[in-house]
């Protein structure tokens, strides 16, 4: 007599085999597909970020009826957090998120050894006297670099003010930078471009003293003028 199948058996080896080779499979298409989505919200984010600092340096250049440009003397010391410090006090871009990139390794690392996470770089007290933020330090990696003295009579549609750290003479950025590949340039007029390098035909910058294209930031501005996060 031929004996029912219980209604209580489990999977055969066969099918759980097959099931964990299904999700295997899903898994292999999907956690790409999931991690470009992040990358390239993340992208987007800084795009963001690096537009507002470009507007509220050409706010500040701007402002008091003639042009004005940041130089090193305006500074209390020649790094990217006095450059962040400067314009949360001048034209209060107060928000310290604006000048990290959550996928910078370097700003993982500090996170992950529980570095404080600055809300604001600063505020006004009740006097509107200006007050650095205390969890504002040189310690929390910043994800830009920033070209001093730029504005004036400089081009303002190819002049490069700020972009994503590491940018090298060669017109590439170093895989241990926020992107690993690539990085944007906020351009003094405000727009904003994404290059996975300036050579060939990615993109390339602009001579201001030929009108040549170059791949090299120092031909732009000089060594001195460039504020470096790393």
């Amino acid at each position: 007599m031929k004996q029912k199948k219980s209604a209580h058996a489990g999977f055969t080896l066969i099918e759980l085999l097959t099931v964990i080779a299904i999700i295997g499979i899903l898994a292999a298409i999907l956690i790409p597909a999931v991690g470009k989505v992040r990358e390239t919200a993340n992208k987007m984010r800084s795009s963001a970020n690096i537009r507002s600092i470009a507007v509220s340096y050409a706010t500040y250049s701007s402002s008091g009826g003639r042009v004005r440009t940041l130089t090193a003397s305006k500074l209390d010391s020649k790094n990217i957090h006095s450059v962040a410090e400067f314009l949360a006090k001048q034209v209060e871009l107060y928000d310290a998120s604006v000048w990290i990139i959550d996928s910078d390794p370097k700003f993982i690392e500090f996170e992950n050894e529980g570095g404080d996470i600055p809300a604001v770089i600063g505020y006004r007290d009740s006097n509107n006297a200006f007050q650095t933020s205390t969890d504002w330090t040189t310690r929390v990696p910043l994800g830009y670099d920033f070209a001093l003295a730029a504005g004036g009579n400089d081009p303002a549609t190819t002049t490069p003010l700020t972009w994503t750290r590491g940018l090298t003479s060669s017109g590439t950025w170093p895989k241990d930078s926020p992107w690993g590949l690539g990085g944007h340039i906020a351009y003094l007029d405000g727009h904003v471009q994404f290059y996975n390098d300036l050579e060939g035909e990615d993109g390339q910058l602009v001579d201001p003293t030929n009108g040549q294209p170059t791949s090299n930031i120092l031909d732009i501005h000089s060594s001195n003028d460039i504020v470096r996060a790393d």
